[in-house]
């Protein structure tokens, strides 16, 4: 594992099944970015106070359960910030704490209420 593609999205599905966890339809999409090695860390973290819930996941992905206010205000500014380290490859290079591609779609944040719960899935990039 060299990192995550993080999605945040409102697409919810009833089962626990992760073979029937897909990735978001574009619309239902709220913020996404890709992080490298510790790019969750800010998940485990709303999972360790009690502001998210771990559904699970192999990577394939992780998947989280959050409400918009605790996860909004981590992310207005853009994604959070993470001591991953160093990670060199054959032919790439990411430094500590790389975040790229990010999206953050604040008017969309904006219609969902802030009580509502969201998906916030870590795809591994391997």
């Amino acid at each position: 594992m060299l990192g995550w593609e993080i999605f945040i999205h409102t697409e919810f599905t009833e089962s626990t099944d992760q073979n029937d966890w897909r990735w978001p339809k574009d619309e239902s999409v709220l913020a996404t970015w890709r992080a490298s090695l510790g790019g969750v860390d800010w998940l485990n973290k709303l999972v360790q106070d009690g502001k998210a819930n771990y559904l699970g996941g192999n990577g394939y992905p992780l998947r989280y359960l959050a409400r918009v206010k605790d996860v909004l205000p981590l992310i207005k500014a853009g994604p959070p910030a993470h001591r991953g380290p160093l990670v060199i490859g054959e032919d790439y290079v990411t430094p500590s704490g790389w975040v790229s591609q990010a999206t953050v779609q604040l008017e969309k944040f904006d219609q969902v209420n802030p009580d509502n719960m969201i998906v916030i899935d870590a795809w591994d990039e391997d």
